[in-house]
């Protein structure tokens, strides 16, 4: 067995730029490597080779809760379908080591948005991912094709604590009681916003762009304080099929965040007969399309401050 310099063991944590927005992580940063491989066979043989056809990189963390940089964070709620989302944008990676302390990823977008947690038990911001493709208008074997490794001085902190909020939320979904404001469980209310990619594959290239297919915003929570009935006809559970929901603004808002979700119908209503949770239980609102003028409207809005 050699004997090891335990100095040679790589460790740490780091910090990302990208979009001119500093991110910190909540735990660890994991970046990885994905390729698409195809194997060489031959007869009576075992597997020659294996090669590759397609690579990208994947990093994916949960931002410390910085409740700033929201357009850089959640970009694509006005983007028309069938938008490509990469446009060569870097995504840089910091770390504290003495040497090879700069990891700049050539092409990069995020491709899992940030999920919202309206609580006051936890940090606001969920997991994101960001994948990185190869460069624009270059060949997979050039040396900036994916990511650049080197040593550069290592920028300021941007670390703001008062930016990483937990405030008391109210909440409302149109103007008519109960919904005009209305109480939610310990849970918060969990926002998520799914997202369908397309990749675009180039022969040799492997994936050059993507573009958006599908985008959509969901909340859950569970109301408290309203009665059976008044979840019944939120939902539209005894309207006739084929009627078209009922849909308002879901507007949850606190100290420093306002998150709406436009035209939301309310859906998926639960109700429990037990002693060991309460008779309304969960329920989602799923924003929807809306239009002004012929003209698409964003499913959503995410600030810091009441819409004007």
């Amino acid at each position: 067995m050699p004997a090891i310099n335990s100095t040679t063991i790589l460790q740490g944590p780091c910090k990302i730029v990208f979009g001119g927005a500093t991110f910190y992580s909540e735990g660890a940063v994991t970046v990885k490597l994905s390729e698409v491989r195809w194997m060489v066979k031959v007869q009576g043989f075992r597997t020659v080779q294996e090669r590759v056809s397609n690579r990208r990189y994947e990093i994916s963390f949960k931002p410390a809760g910085e409740w700033r940089n929201l357009a850089v964070l959640f970009p694509y709620g006005a983007t028309p379908i069938g938008t490509q989302i990469f446009n060569n944008t870097p995504l840089t990676i910091w770390t504290r080591e003495a040497t090879a302390n700069k990891r700049v990823f050539s092409n990069a977008a995020i491709t899992k948005l940030s999920g919202i947690l309206a609580h006051v038990k936890d940090t606001i911001l969920g997991d994101v991912t960001f994948t990185c493709l190869l460069k624009n208008s270059t060949l997979p074997g050039a040396s900036d094709a994916y990511v650049v490794r080197s040593n550069d001085t290592y920028p300021v902190e941007t670390l703001d604590p008062s930016t990483i909020v937990s405030p008391i939320y109210s909440h409302a979904w149109g103007g008519d009681a109960p919904w005009n404001s209305f109480n939610v469980g310990d849970g918060g209310v969990v926002y998520d916003f799914p997202l369908e990619l397309r990749d675009q594959n180039v022969d040799g290239l492997g994936t050059v762009n993507m573009i958006i297919k599908d985008h959509r915003a969901t909340a859950k929570f569970t109301p408290v304080g309203v009665t059976e009935a008044q979840l019944l006809a939120a939902v539209g559970a005894n309207t006739v099929f084929g009627s078209a929901p009922t849909t308002n603004n879901l507007i949850v808002s606190g100290a420093g965040v306002d998150i709406t979700l436009y035209a939301a119908q309310l859906r998926d209503e639960n109700l429990n007969f037990s002693t060991d949770a309460d008779r309304i239980g969960e329920v989602m609102a799923m924003a929807t399309q809306g239009f002004d003028d012929g003209a698409a409207l964003p499913l959503y809005r995410i600030d810091t401050e009441e819409e004007e």
